[in-house]
């Protein structure tokens, strides 16, 4: 009996440890897999951190080169693009031998009139400035400068353009009219050439009905003399 017992313990006890031992394994390789889990992730992130940093370093890359090409551009346009005014005028007072003092001057000499007229024609054809614009940045009066520019214009011999000057029309001077309030007379075929169509159209309404007043008033006459009659 007591042999029984004892190979019956030492059944459910190889049991219990064969079940313990199925467990540890169980759990040793659960163990084992998150660590496995845990290295294949760690490895994933290293290798997701060197994707994302040569990534940015690529973006950085291609932005330098992007601004490069930008300068690159900018600089050849800049040296394509038309000198501004202030260069004009520097090789002109050079090559005439005066300073910007004596070309802003009021002085009237011969020298300082020539090369003043010779910087204004160049900035207006070159850079097609207006008058007043060069007038600003001259201290003048933009009719001074359009007179310089002809000026210069006659002395090397090439044609310019000549302002156009307003119509006098009838009446006196243009100017001194509108400067008295007046208004200006004008001819009448530029009157007439002044009508629009909504007046014309509206002169030819009030003729209409005109003509129906016209045609009402004849029907009532005749209608009286007939019951006369």
């Amino acid at each position: 009996m007591s042999m029984v017992m004892n190979e019956m313990v030492d059944h459910y006890k190889g049991v219990r440890q064969r079940m313990a031992d199925a467990a540890n394994r169980h759990r040793l390789e659960q163990i084992a897999e998150a660590k496995a889990q845990a290295e294949r992730d760690a490895v994933a992130a290293v290798k997701a951190e060197e994707d994302r940093r040569t990534y940015k370093r690529e973006q950085i890359e291609m932005a330098m080169q992007r601004w490069a090409d930008q300068i690159a551009l900018a600089k050849e346009q800049m040296s394509l693009r038309k000198r501004d005014w202030v260069a004009i005028t520097n090789e002109i007072i050079d090559k005439r031998h005066i300073t910007w003092r004596e070309l802003i001057a009021r002085d009237r000499s011969y020298r300082f009139s020539v090369a003043r007229h010779h910087v204004w024609y160049a900035i207006r054809t070159e850079l097609k400035f207006s008058y007043p614009q060069i007038a600003m940045k001259f201290a003048r009066d933009h009719t001074t400068v359009m007179h310089g520019c002809q000026k210069h214009a006659q002395r090397i011999g090439v044609p310019y353009d000549q302002p156009k000057k307003p119509p006098k029309y009838l009446g006196g001077d243009t100017r001194n009219d509108l400067a008295a309030g007046v208004g200006v007379r004008r001819p009448k075929a530029v009157v007439q050439a002044r009508l629009t169509v909504r007046d014309d159209l509206a002169r030819q309404d009030d003729d209409a009905i005109r003509r129906s007043h016209r045609d009402d008033e004849r029907e009532v006459v005749s209608d009286i003399e007939r019951a006369e009659a």
